[in-house]
Formats: C-alpha cells, structure tokens, sequence
C-alpha cells in the first residue's frame, strides 16, 4: 500500500506544528514526527483505524494521535489518502 498526503492535510499538519511551535519547537517538532510515524501502521492495518462517526463511510478512517485525529480514506488496495490531521475537540466540518 502506498501512502500519500492531500496538500490539505499537510497544511493541516503545518499549521498544528506552527501552533504549537508557538510556545514549544520541541514539542510541535515531536507531535508532527510522531504523527508521520503512522504511516506504516496505516499502510499495514488500514482496516483497524475507526470509522470516522460523523460520516459512517467504511473507507473513510481514522487514527487518534494524542489529541488529534489523523484522518484518511482508502482509496483501493494500493492508495491511501490522508485526507487531514485535526485536534479532537474541533467540530471535524469546521477544520
């Protein structure tokens, strides 16, 4: 399976790193490796993400990272779109 980033997500993920860079480089630095470091998990078990409530779409997937929430949809047994990363208290139609 391979993995690829929506630029959305990944300015999603830019955007949480330079929040949080705000009052720690360190930390946002760690959380934005720590949440890369799904990629083989997701890659490997695409299945064992849940099914994101809001949208009850079996392909449409999801892992929480700390307090976010990586989310991606599975696209066919080869592609794997990570569609965005949002902190778990935000309204997911508003991020």
């Amino acid at each position: 399976m391979k993995l690829v980033w929506t630029d959305e997500a990944v300015k999603a993920l830019k955007d949480i790193h330079d929040y949080i860079g705000r009052d720690s480089q360190s930390f946002a630095s760690a959380l934005v490796e720590r949440v890369l470091s799904y990629e083989d998990q997701i890659c490997s078990f695409p299945l064992a993400g849940r099914i994101v409530p809001e949208y009850a779409d079996g392909l449409l997937r999801e892992v929480f990272i700390g307090n976010y929430r990586l989310i991606y949809h599975i696209v066919n047994n080869e592609l794997i779109e990570v569609i965005t990363v949002v902190h778990a208290a935000r309204n997911l139609e508003n991020a």
